[in-house]
């Protein structure tokens, strides 16, 4: 793979644009955070602009059952599969391919995963079409269960990230009140894709339709590109991009609380959204009421209290350190297709004995 390699928006021969390549808030004044000094105004607020870069690793998929494919060669050249994928179409359609059969002589059935959390959508298909290959070409029953340190290194992680952010931060010398409000927020991420498409578009979808989070700002912006290396094909993972994009924000709002001498929660509180506001793609925030919740959460657990006996302990431990924070989340979930959000069921009924089958 050349240096500096970016998957391409879409692949080729695609007809469709398959990957958001930025989201920005509209209103959002154009360019406001290149070129800025240390302070300045955005939107008429005094301001002091932060700017850094945060670095996230990747993580191994820990599932209980690794990954395993028994296949089974039938009559006429079926194939009976019985794979542990949370994406039974992927392989079936990959062993066809590669076995040159028509889709109705490959049958997989799934009695369970041995868990999966993403890391058994796509990647089971290469196990199944090894098994597949082998199965037909001996005409025997061949199991695949791949071991753990092997699984472990050729099957994808949770996608590293990086990100590069710009903060703007009103710093109250023109009024009191917009103190430790967000007025600008741009973060340009990266991730570690490996070295095939595998899910990562998507990943970086998600990550930039739910890394607003908790915070309305006014002059909101991301942008995300997917860079090809030469390691295993990163994958789906729990959350789908919401915890590396979490991670880097949250570094990005800490730096600006800290460069104007507020606590990171302090500033949280103040930016979190209200009733009605629009998330930067549109969505209206009905029964939002997550001030409510970070308010009594702060409360019921006796936060500052807490923060103030963790910095009394620092000041007197030169090697010891303890630490507290307190981060609201607004998690995203489906999949960003609402034709997707469905499912289907087929009940049985036997007319002798009126018992059912679904």
């Amino acid at each position: 793979v050349a240096a500096g390699s970016i998957f391409a928006d879409f692949p080729n021969g695609a007809t469709w644009m398959s990957h958001v390549w930025q989201v920005i808030r509209p209103k959002t004044v154009p360019n406001w955070f290149r070129g800025v000094g240390p302070s300045g105004q955005l939107s008429g607020v005094n301001c002091q602009f932060v700017t850094g870069s945060q670095d996230v690793g990747g993580q191994i998929h820990y599932y209980m059952e690794s990954q395993t494919c028994l296949a089974l060669p039938g009559e006429e050249e079926q194939m009976l599969l019985r794979s542990s994928t949370q994406d039974s179409n992927q392989v079936q359609g990959g062993v066809a391919g590669v076995l040159s059969l028509p889709m109705n002589k490959v049958d997989v059935r799934i009695k369970r995963i041995g868990g999966g959390y993403g890391g058994k959508c796509n990647s089971p298909t290469f196990v199944a079409i090894a098994a597949a290959l082998a199965a037909s070409k001996h005409n025997c029953a061949v199991r695949l269960a791949v071991k753990r340190e092997v699984d472990s290194l050729m099957f994808g992680h949770r996608h590293p990230g990086h990100a590069d952010f710009t903060v703007a931060i009103g710093d109250g010398s023109d009024n009191p009140a917009n103190k430790g409000k967000l007025v600008g927020l741009q973060n340009n991420f990266l991730l570690n894709g490996g070295w095939t498409y595998d899910c990562s578009l998507i990943v970086s979808d998600c990550l930039q339709l739910r890394v607003d989070s908790a915070y309305y700002v006014p002059n909101y912006g991301t942008s995300s590109d997917v860079c090809q290396t030469n390691m295993a094909s990163n994958t789906a993972f729990r959350t789908m991009g919401l915890i590396q994009g979490i991670l880097m924000q949250e570094e990005a709002i800490e730096a600006a609380a800290h460069q104007i001498g507020m606590l990171p929660e302090d500033v949280r509180g103040k930016n979190i959204y209200q009733e009605g506001q629009l998330t930067p793609f549109g969505q209206v925030l009905t029964d939002c009421y997550m001030q409510r919740v970070f308010d009594y959460t702060r409360s019921k657990y006796d936060f500052d209290h807490r923060l103030a006996s963790a910095q009394a302990f620092n000041a007197q431990n030169k090697w010891r350190k303890r630490g507290i924070s307190l981060i609201p989340v607004k998690y995203g979930s489906g999949f960003n297709l609402p034709m997707l959000e469905q499912a289907g069921a087929l009940v049985e009924v036997f007319d002798g004995d009126g018992r059912f089958l679904a």
